[in-house]
């Protein structure tokens, strides 16, 4: 098993390019995703991997931004045995959203945040707060599997969802914490799933470092030559 700050990135997501030519393009991060972006042929495509095993293909017709492009990885029909039915995006917004945050959070070292709820239905205090999202911050933007979004447009947008607004803070949080929301351990093996996810969203928004990027790139390059990537 391959580590990055204790992280695996053996089933690591990424995107592989083809361009008309044959060409084939690892994508990991911004800077690459743009690169490729600027490939000009009519049947240039690209696939959502998994380590080396191919997930689904996403439609080049719909080529746009970055934001554009999580947003259609978000709609893929999650790879992961425990999170089947549900798309990427559902797996991480209406049930682990934590534990993404947790892998998140190691990967990039930004400081865990989320949205409590301090009120029952009826309005009144509750002792143990509802967790409604959590997320990761840096200077004022948040990170999730929806990507990069400004922190207040991120508070409201969760503070809306949950019904509420008076009743909702947007606080820092430790592992420790959401165990004790959640009323459960988050085990050492739910994060390394979550990890596959947030490391292509960590890449793609800017939040690995050089070093990060170039060992998940020599990786996946080597995935591409294995398994279904090499078909």
């Amino acid at each position: 098993m391959t580590l990055l700050h204790r992280l695996p990135i053996d089933n690591a997501y990424w995107l592989l390019g083809l361009d008309e030519a044959g060409g084939r393009h690892v994508v990991v991060d911004d800077a690459s995703f743009e690169a490729w972006a600027k490939v000009d042929t009519r049947n240039a495509s690209m696939w959502l991997m998994r380590g080396s095993a191919i997930v689904h293909a996403i439609g080049w017709a719909n080529r746009g931004d970055v934001e554009e492009l999580i947003y259609m990885i978000g709609q893929i029909p999650s790879p992961e045995r425990h999170h089947a039915g549900s798309t990427i995006r559902e797996a991480y917004v209406n049930g682990d959203c934590d534990v993404f945050a947790l892998a998140l959070a190691r990967m990039t070292r930004n400081t865990m945040v989320a949205i409590t709820k301090s009120t029952d239905d009826e309005g009144r205090p509750i002792r143990l707060h509802q967790l409604i999202h959590a997320a990761v911050a840096t200077g004022s933007y948040i990170y999730d599997i929806d990507g990069e979004s400004d922190e207040d447009e991120w508070e409201a947008s969760w503070s809306q969802n949950a019904g509420c607004w008076d009743e909702t803070k947007n606080v820092v949080i430790t592992r420790r914490r959401l165990e004790s929301l959640q009323q459960g351990k988050i085990t050492e093996a739910t994060i390394h799933v979550a990890a596959n996810a947030a490391w292509l969203i960590a890449g793609l928004t800017g939040q690995l470092s050089s070093k990060d990027i170039a060992v998940l790139a020599e990786q996946h390059g080597q995935d591409q030559n294995t398994g279904a990537a090499a078909a």
